[in-house]
């Protein structure tokens, strides 16, 4: 299966990726918090790449999406959904990166010395 090339669409600002980055964060959350999945072994999210176009989902287990969830600067994505103009990655997992944003939730640009590298 061929992977699309998902970098950022032109006239696209990274504000706006970083905006929507959030956005699906808290989907997710709202979605993982339901009495039915809070504790489960496997979680499906939505791909937290902030293009507009991305409707994809991912399987994760439980555990390693809440640890991901410790960390309030990393998103995850699947693998070759990177947007390298908001944020860098910090681990790749196979079918899925965790990536760590370069911008606040606001949209606006973190100094790179201030952004939590994690363990």
């Amino acid at each position: 299966m061929a992977v699309e090339n998902h970098n950022r669409s032109e006239g696209t600002r990274p504000s706006e990726v970083a905006h929507r980055q959030s956005y699906v964060r808290r989907v997710n959350e709202g979605a993982e918090a339901l009495p039915q999945n809070c504790d489960a072994d496997e979680v499906s999210i939505l791909c937290e790449c902030g293009r507009g176009e991305c409707t994809s989902t991912l399987q994760l287990n439980g555990e390693v999406y809440r640890s991901v969830r410790r960390q309030a600067t990393w998103f995850i994505v699947i693998d070759g959904h990177e947007v390298p103009e908001v944020g860098r990655v910090k681990q790749r997992r196979g079918t899925w990166t965790i990536v760590e944003s370069t911008y606040s939730p606001n949209g606006t640009e973190v100094a790179s010395d201030l952004v939590h590298e994690g363990p």
